[in-house]
């Protein structure tokens, strides 16, 4: 049993760094991913930008939700302690925003979502999600809209950013920010665009309202709706594809805080593969 046990443990690590390895070695010889671009914009498609929180607002983040191109902004909080609604609440009325809060909290955040679409997804061309903690450049929505416009992409429903570290103050994230980097330079910018294996990471992305309303809005039946959704898109023919351009969330700050995020993200996949 031992001996079975070392044997699957070496087999799992050897294949893991050699899929590593040779996904380093290929993006030494692969050029960047070239994404069909429109030089300017021929019409202003109309825009949404869903800022998605469930007791951890981060105001900061929130505030800055500030866009060169035009976009009605709506906070989706399902949160339930009474301090972190008073931040939105005085936030929302500060900003201008529009605020959409539910009496159940069905679905959880992929529930919030298709809420959204019920009711307002019909007036929209696109939508950006973000998280609570994401932040995206002033001029982030009007450079995507360059891409997603362009008749070539006409079958991209997902338009997925490149995500960076903004809270680099910590010693935690500061450690793994260049490994993150090495990430993405290797896999994010060459090799998932040309595998056509890129997978919707749930925010700091753009996608095509009309493409996720014919999938039946997000899955609510798994803890990975984001995986779910790019997998019912792929199966209407859509693609998802990484942007060039970059945005940004907060890392955890603690290995308790990283492990348990991993241990989600891990959790949701097996479920969505029928593996829990």
């Amino acid at each position: 049993a031992v001996s079975l046990l070392q044997f699957g443990l070496m087999t799992f690590f050897t294949f893991s760094f050699s899929l590593t390895f040779t996904k380093r070695l290929f993006s030494l010889f692969v050029p960047p991913y070239s994404l069909p671009r429109l030089a300017s914009l021929e019409k202003d498609p109309r825009i949404a930008v869903l800022y998605t929180t469930m007791n951890d607002v981060v105001p900061e983040c929130l505030r800055r939700i500030d866009q060169t191109h035009p976009v009605d902004v709506f906070v989706l909080d399902d949160s339930t302690d009474p301090e972190k609604r008073r931040v939105v609440d005085s936030i929302f009325r500060e900003r201008g925003y529009s605020l959409l809060r539910r009496e159940a909290r069905v679905g959880y955040k992929a529930g919030a979502i298709n809420n959204w679409l019920q009711e307002y997804g019909s007036s929209y061309d696109y939508f950006i999600l973000l998280d609570a903690d994401s932040m995206i450049p002033r001029n982030w929505v009007q450079e995507c809209l360059q891409y997603a416009e362009h008749p070539d992409n006409q079958k991209v429903a997902v338009f997925q950013g490149l995500i960076n570290i903004w809270n680099l103050d910590g010693n935690f994230a500061k450690t793994l920010a260049p490994i993150h980097r090495l990430s993405q330079d290797e896999w994010e910018k060459k090799m998932a665009n040309y595998l056509d294996a890129v997978i919707f990471y749930g925010h700091n992305a753009l996608l095509r309202t009309k493409a996720v309303v014919e999938a039946g809005g997000f899955p609510t039946e798994y803890v990975s709706e984001d995986f779910a959704l790019a997998v019912r898109l792929a199966d209407l023919g859509y693609k998802c594809r990484f942007v060039p351009l970059h945005t940004y969330e907060a890392l955890p700050e603690n290995v308790r805080g990283f492990v348990k995020r991993q241990n989600k993200w891990t959790r949701g996949s097996m479920e969505f593969f029928g593996f829990a």
